[in-house]
């Protein structure tokens, strides 16, 4: 672009108006300008619509009309645009009505090189990208994508895959716009079309690191994304929200970045649209190929919060809320950490909600929980901990639960793990069983270690390695400093294999240790009462019970462990 402080030589910013029209038509029509004129227009189009502008006469047959920065008068001069510190849309023919297609002026605008100073009205246009670092000053303006199934456009659900309201690939600040896509129901008509990249506004680095500063902006009723950011951004957003977006208000696909969040509202105003929180990383850098960097502060939403965090990524999360909305229809939390991964949530309100959604991924990754509270539905478990594990993946992951408070059918549902998950000074109530480990195969739990933590429940405090007796190795079940408070007189059902270690917390009839069929744990510690099946599983269990009190469920005879596998009855 031309430097319009100097203009193919002219001197243009200091230009003084002295002849004055109401439009743009309006001089190029006056045949007595003539060259160094300075001149001032009322508007572009018609008086006060915000067009307003200086320009300079000149005699230079190299210029040619655009229709903005130059304008080719009835006698053949140019009037050339003074550009100062920043241009509006419409100084290049922008109606901003919500009628018009606004695309080409303000895309003329965003070329301009100068900022860009929006008015709080509607525009209408689509397909617009940053050819040059912009930096947009909205003002509360809207960018609505016109619908382009309709006249004048008459597009199919194929043409409209891929079309945004903006692509940035240049440093961008953008500052008070609305994003409106205009398209949230297309998920309705083709599931097809939802999953295409039409997103609000994208940005991607490419082969270059790009700088971009959001703040006080509102992404709404797209089909697919609100905010989409990919590859090798350095992003700072403040302030936002989105609204019935349908993957999700705030989307990050990209290694080489580092996206920092302070303050994102996400809303789901239509029933049975949805919005959220979507990372997924799989798009690849060239610059930092291992890096990824997001941390999220201050973030309140109604639906999903699906977070998978890449292979050696890091995610932060604080201060999270999700609003209470349909219990049926909250899609809950997803969270994966890939090999290597940290992910950690701290200080927020998370909760349950349809099946298999409610779920953490340690896929070779870690994920902490710390000063959070966990609200569940009447269905299914707080917490479901499902790892799909590549078989090449050996590194033990980590899930660590503290200072937590959590609530709920159940707190842990287990299944197909290779981990260590860790629970620390939690408080827990459940209507149901505490902790299930349904279904466990190889490989492996690690560790299953509970301590100082407070425990309500009204079905069995856990149920460990339940229907599965020949797991491969062992699995360390620790249970060390809790306090058990059952509403029935159940405690810890057995039906695998563990190695359960205690402290000397004795446990009561109320808190019982039942031996399911098949079951054939080693316990570690004293001081509590095993229900067995019959008195003959006593011979043949060959657990350490220390000072344990056994007794038989079908008579009700009660037995002192005496050493090895004897036990002596000590009622009738």
């Amino acid at each position: 672009m031309a430097n319009f402080t100097k203009l193919n030589g002219y001197d243009v910013k200091d230009a003084v108006a002295i002849h004055t029209y109401d439009t743009v038509a309006s001089f190029k029509a006056d045949t007595k300008l003539k060259v160094n004129d300075h001149i001032q227009t009322k508007g572009y189009t018609s008086v006060n619509d915000g067009g307003n502008a200086t320009y300079i006469i000149v005699d230079d047959e190299t210029l040619i009309e655009d229709g903005g920065l130059i304008h080719e008068l009835t006698n053949g001069l140019k009037a050339v645009l003074n550009v100062g510190d920043f241009v509006t849309p419409e100084m290049f023919g922008a109606y901003g009505d919500g009628s018009h297609d606004d695309s080409e002026p303000i895309q003329k605008a965003f070329d301009s090189g100068k900022a860009v100073e929006f008015s709080p009205k509607t525009y209408i246009c689509f397909s617009l990208v940053s050819n040059n670092p912009l930096n947009i000053r909205g003002n509360g303006a809207t960018l609505k994508k016109p619908q382009l199934d309709i006249e004048p456009y008459n597009m199919t659900v194929n043409e409209m895959n891929w079309i945004r309201i903006l692509t940035i690939t240049e440093d961008c600040n953008i500052d008070g716009v609305t994003f409106d896509n205009n398209c949230f129901t297309m998920w309705q008509v083709s599931d097809g079309y939802a999953q295409q990249q039409s997103s609000s506004v994208i940005a991607r680095g490419g082969s270059k690191k790009i700088d971009l500063i959001i703040s006080n902006c509102n992404f709404k009723n797209s089909a697919s994304d609100g905010l989409h950011i990919v590859e090798n951004i350095n992003a700072n957003i403040s302030n936002c929200r989105s609204e019935d977006c349908f993957r999700g208000g705030l989307v990050c696909t990209g290694y080489g970045s580092e996206i920092n969040v302070d303050g994102w509202n996400s809303n789901v105003i239509t029933t049975g649209v949805h919005d959220g929180i979507d990372v997924e990383v799989d798009s690849t850098s060239s610059i930092d190929p291992t890096k990824f960097i997001l941390n999220i502060n201050n973030l309140i939403l109604d639906y999903d919060l699906d977070v998978y965090v890449p292979e050696n990524g890091k995610v932060t999360m604080n201060n999270v809320v999700m609003r209470s909305f349909d219990e049926n229809n909250i899609h809950g939390f997803i969270l994966k950490s890939q090999l290597n991964g940290n992910l950690l949530v701290a200080n927020s309100i998370l909760r349950s909600g349809v099946p298999e959604t409610v779920q953490t991924y340690p896929q070779g990754g870690d994920i902490y929980f710390d000063n959070c509270k966990f609200i569940g539905n009447t269905n299914d478990p707080v917490i479901r901990v499902t790892q799909y594990q590549p078989d090449n993946i050996t590194r033990e992951s980590i899930l660590k639960i503290s200072n937590c408070d959590i609530e709920g059918k159940n707190f842990l549902q287990l299944s197909k793990l290779n981990l260590t998950i860790e629970v620390n000074n939690c408080n827990v109530e459940c209507t149901n069983d505490c902790i299930v480990a349904n279904g466990i195969t190889s490989p492996h739990v690690k560790n299953l270690i509970l301590q100082n933590s407070k425990f309500i429940y009204n079905g069995f405090f856990g149920t460990f390695l339940k229907n599965q007796y020949a797991v491969a190795g062992t699995a360390n079940v620790y249970l060390y400093g809790n306090i058990y408070e059952a509403t029935t007189d159940s405690g810890i059902k057995i039906e695998g294999t563990p190695e359960i270690y205690f402290d000397n917390t004795p446990f009561t009839s109320a808190y019982s240790l039942t031996l399911g069929n098949g079951a054939n744990p080693k316990f570690y510690g004293s001081g509590r009462v095993i229900i067995v099946p019959t008195a003959s599983d006593l011979t043949f269990r060959g657990y350490v019970a220390g000072d344990d009190i056994a007794v038989a469920k079908d008579t009700g005879y009660r037995y002192r462990y005496t050493s090895g596998t004897t036990w002596t009855q000590i009622n009738n």
